[in-house]
């Protein structure tokens, strides 16, 4: 709902084309929910909660060493010290540019509000199908597509504590910085 259609203007030469550009995304929040919003997706379809849990893990876990290879890059894009060449310093900054685009470790923060925060885009997810379905009715069976995974890995989840599965974000993170070293 949050989008711009224009059309071009006739009889300048150009296409007058339509064009489309869409909002519905485009918002400034805490980066922790685009981690959220991910995880919901990569935890689906799992036969357990254990196994859902160990692949949130596995996420974070390579968040936190891309994390620590960023830091590492920038560290040789520093002024080099005697006997480095000016090639290799040329090389660190162009790594150092290149992993500035990686996103940064999870804070403790982040890690503490990760749970609840995929658990609460899961829900979302598939309120929002079923609202859909029920406006749409004859495309219910493409509007509810994840929300069978979504109900199931929200029952699944129950069978685990909230302190357990953060303790497992924790300890993924601090693999992940430790495994980049």
């Amino acid at each position: 709902a949050g989008g711009v259609v224009g059309a071009g203007k006739a009889g300048q030469g150009a296409d007058p084309g339509i064009t489309v550009l869409d909002f519905g995304d485009i918002v400034f929040s805490a980066r922790v929910y685009d981690l959220a919003i991910l995880l919901a997706y990569v935890c689906q379809n799992k036969p357990s909660a254990e196994a859902a849990t160990d692949a949130a893990c596995h996420v974070v876990r390579g968040l936190a060493a891309e994390a620590r290879v960023r830091a590492e890059a920038r560290d040789l894009a520093e002024p080099a010290g005697r006997g480095l060449g000016g090639w290799l310093r040329a090389l660190g900054r162009a790594l150092a540019g290149i992993a500035a685009e990686l996103p940064a470790a999870p804070t403790s923060g982040e890690v503490a509000v990760l749970h609840a925060c995929v658990r609460a885009r899961l829900a979302q997810s598939v309120l929002m199908s079923a609202r859909a379905a029920r406006e749409d009715p004859r495309n219910a069976p493409y509007l509810l597509i994840n929300a069978a995974p979504g109900w199931a890995l929200l029952e699944q989840w129950e069978s685990m504590g909230e302190e357990e599965v953060t303790a497992r974000y924790r300890r993924a993170a601090q693999e992940g910085l430790a495994a980049g070293r």
